[in-house]
């Protein structure tokens, strides 16, 4: 599609919003911009994009489709606002974000998605492409990701800068979600890794089979010259080798696959179709768990067309995102690690699997209408103590009141937990947040509650952040 002169309404505010009315400015279209927001609230970026042209509608969303050729949607817009529909009716286009910077993009686009391990292996593959000396990006929705400031510019943005700033030369890898995948039409990474499917946003697309069906949305406009990466392992995801029509590459933890990468011995081994070879020794890998070995091969996979050779030092340099599993301190000889971005049962289970030493557990937060059975079982075999907290915690400890764990307790807030957990923490054990559901029912972000978690262990040892 030809931007200049259409007339495009971008629907949202936040950053990818921005982004996006940015671009199409600068693409020479027409640009209205329609947010919920106060004036007061964003009066920065608002007279910023006014002064490129773009009108903006505060607390609105009621879009002059009489004047719109185009809509793009911002990914926290619930598909339930009327504007989809009527938009629909009259026949026009509503794409997401992610699609619009596809069809701008002047190079190759790698692209992660999946329940758990997107932002991790997004970042691990970037870092890959880097280490190889390519004219990389890292973006879409990395999660909580900061770059350092040497990588600012390059890192953590969303996929519209990113390909504002790429070059033909340029090879992008992005995080994508299934808010982003909802309303795409044509985008088709040139490769895509689909890492599991569990389940999570239940409250978004209603059932499991509506969220899965999403995630393999990744692959729906690839074709026989593109490559799926796909989880062997997972019994939904493996089942797409059949469906995919681009070039499908397999990583497992459990045992040999004809073409990809697999787990055997600390060897990280690959083929493709005929003899076997060692790609990694999986010991150069500093971030904790069999997991993110897992995402470690599909990491590989997914850039190996480009930067084969970057990959053992940038995995063996990598030492994890923030809030994943991420070191805060030692107090007294006990670890407290801020595991925030865990929110779903599936993550929480694998994060509380790849601590092998003693762990106190501080979990809860706001169900997305998970079943916490898993998480108790998993609890109870691998913590010395739990505290809940958050508005569900009810129904957190009543599953572990089920699978007979009693080594528990509710907290108010979460500097009660920490200090309730520090109390029963030994010499040598982990105090982990590792919460398994949203964090909406107490702060603003994963990111704030792990900021805060963060500041109350730095307040228990005497540091500042």
């Amino acid at each position: 599609m030809e931007y200049s002169g259409k007339n495009v309404s971008v629907v949202g505010l936040a950053r990818s919003g921005m982004a996006c009315a940015e671009r199409l400015a600068a693409e020479g279209a027409k640009v209205s911009v329609y947010d919920m927001c106060s004036f007061n609230d964003k009066a920065d970026e608002i007279i910023g994009l006014m002064n490129k042209g773009v009108t903006v509608y505060c607390r609105s969303n009621d879009i002059d489709m009489a004047n719109t050729d185009l809509i793009v949607t911002s990914p926290g817009i619930p598909p339930a606002a009327p504007f989809f529909a009527e938009a629909d009716r009259l026949g026009i286009e509503v794409i997401s974000e992610i699609e619009l910077a596809y069809r701008l993009s002047p190079c190759p686009i790698l692209a992660v998605t999946g329940t758990n391990g997107k932002t991790t292996t997004t970042v691990m593959a970037g870092k890959i492409l880097k280490e190889a000396g390519l004219d990389y990006f890292i973006g879409g929705n990395v999660a909580g990701y900061k770059p350092s400031a040497a990588c600012r510019g390059r890192e953590g943005l969303t996929l519209t800068e990113c390909v504002g700033k790429a070059e033909k030369g340029s090879v992008i890898v992005c995080e994508v979600s299934t808010f982003q995948l909802e309303r795409c039409t044509t985008f088709a990474p040139e490769a895509g890794a689909l890492l599991n499917v569990g389940t999570d946003h239940l409250d978004r697309h209603g059932t499991r089979e509506n969220y899965a069906a999403l995630k393999a949305k990744l692959f729906a406009f690839q074709t026989e010259d593109d490559i799926a990466v796909l989880n062997a392992d997972d019994p939904f995801v493996s089942s797409l080798a059949d469906k995919v029509k681009s070039s499908v590459f397999m990583f497992s933890l459990q045992g040999p696959v004809e073409r990809g990468c697999w787990l055997e011995n600390g060897k990280i081994m690959f083929r493709d179709g005929g003899e076997a070879r060692e790609a990694l020794d999986a010991s150069i890998l500093k971030v904790p768990g069999k997991h993110n070995a897992a995402n470690a091969m599909a990491a590989f996979l997914l850039t190996r067309k480009y930067a084969e050779k970057g990959a053992e030092k940038a995995l063996s340099g990598f030492r994890g995102v923030s809030h994943r599993l991420e070191t805060v301190d030692e107090i007294n000889g006990v670890t407290y690690v801020n595991n925030s971005m865990c929110t779903n049962v599936a993550a929480a289970v694998s994060s509380v699997n790849a601590l092998e030493t003693g762990q106190v557990l501080i979990c809860g937060g706001k169900d997305k209408g998970s079943d916490f059975a898993p998480f108790a079982r998993a609890v109870k075999e691998k913590c010395r103590f739990a505290v809940v907290i958050g508005r569900d915690k009810g129904k957190i400890l009543e599953a572990f009141g089920k699978e007979g764990y009693t080594n528990c307790c509710g907290a108010e807030t979460l500097k009660e937990a920490v200090l309730l957990a520090s109390e029963k923490a030994l010499k040598g054990d982990s105090v982990v947040l590792t919460p398994g559901c949203a964090s909406f029912d107490m702060f603003s972000s994963f990111e704030d509650r792990g900021n805060r978690f963060t500041e109350i262990v730095k307040e228990m040892s005497g540091k500042h952040v």
